[in-house]
């Protein structure tokens, strides 16, 4: 009788322990609130990873991107088709795939300046809110529209005054990249430019005033951009190359984006310094001072900020 006792006894404890062990386990996989309610851990949604798809030619580095959120593959190969008799290897094959490593569309982009001078998809490329992807050449450039896999192309930069020549390597796109709805580029010795994207292409936008710094040998242009969802209130930009790293600055003048009257005297287009108007929401004028030199906005003391135009200018000439 007492092992019967004992072996009843061992079995609820075992009993107990496999109850245990089960509301340990659960307990790891789901969480509970201050009310002991057991409350599921949603699982994490991880980004579909890019396929495998097989290479039909030659791949530089980065010229491969996977739109997750598209599910498109994008590629600018050197094939068997672009190849050059005399120089080789061509990059200016482009396609793109879906998920399943279907092409969907293929196009062998315009040879510029010479077949072994690639094409390349520019590092700060696309925008979501508008959908186009810019791919850079050595002065001309194109942008594919992903949602309708449209191609348009090839782009060359426009500026506001001509452009001369220096070299064989002026005009040699720098950088490109997708800013709000812009795409904003910098070429060797001819400097920035822009181009607005809308859902119908890109249209150029021209600088409201351009310096020429160095002799003529450097051009720094102020651009008025709509920015942000009130079509009213724009920003001011100076984009600043930097040829030591590479880098395209892009930095806004303005805090916000506010109304401005971007109507200069071409007269003053070529100052260094210049006073552009905004206006406060009473509809008062503001003056926005603005080293093109430097290209950066130069703050006013209150007794100078009540100044004419004329003597805003020469205040800043006074203390630059």
């Amino acid at each position: 009788m007492k092992s019967l006792q004992l072996m009843f006894f061992a079995l609820v404890l075992s009993l107990a322990s496999c109850e245990s062990d089960y509301s340990s386990s659960q307990n790891t996989d789901s969480g509970s609130d201050s009310t002991g309610v057991v409350a599921e851990t949603p699982v994490a949604e991880r980004a579909p990873a890019p396929p495998h798809c097989d290479t039909t030619g030659t791949l530089l580095p980065g010229n491969e991107k996977w739109m997750a959120e598209e599910q498109l593959l994008v590629r600018i190969l050197a094939s068997g088709a672009t190849r050059d008799e005399r120089l080789g290897d061509s990059h200016r094959m482009l396609e793109v795939y879906n998920a399943n490593c279907e092409v969907l569309f293929s196009s062998e982009l315009e040879v510029d300046q010479s077949p072994d001078f690639p094409y390349t998809l520019a590092r700060i490329n696309y925008s979501k809110v508008n959908g186009w992807l810019a791919i850079q050449g050595f002065s001309q450039f194109y942008l594919l529209h992903l949602p309708d896999l449209r191609l348009e192309g090839p782009l060359e930069p426009a500026y506001l005054n001509e452009r001369y020549s220096e070299d064989a390597q002026s005009g040699r796109i720098n950088k490109l990249e997708v800013w709000e709805d812009y795409l904003i580029g910098q070429a060797e010795d001819l400097g920035t430019f822009v181009f607005r994207l809308t859902e119908n292409g890109p249209e150029p936008v021209l600088p409201i005033a351009e310096y020429s710094a160095d002799g003529g040998f450097e051009y720094h242009s102020l651009f008025m951009l709509q920015s942000g969802k009130d079509p009213e209130r724009q920003q001011l930009l100076a984009p600043e190359y930097n040829a030591s790293t590479g880098s395209l600055k892009i930095t806004p003048l303005l805090k916000t984006p506010q109304k401005l009257n971007g109507r200069l005297n071409p007269a003053f287009r070529d100052n260094r310094y210049l006073v552009i108007k905004a206006f406060d929401e009473a509809g008062n004028k503001i003056p926005i001072a603005i080293d093109m030199l430097l290209q950066k906005r130069i703050p006013l003391p209150d007794e100078v900020a009540r100044m004419k135009d004329t003597d805003i200018i020469n205040w800043m000439r006074s203390n630059s």
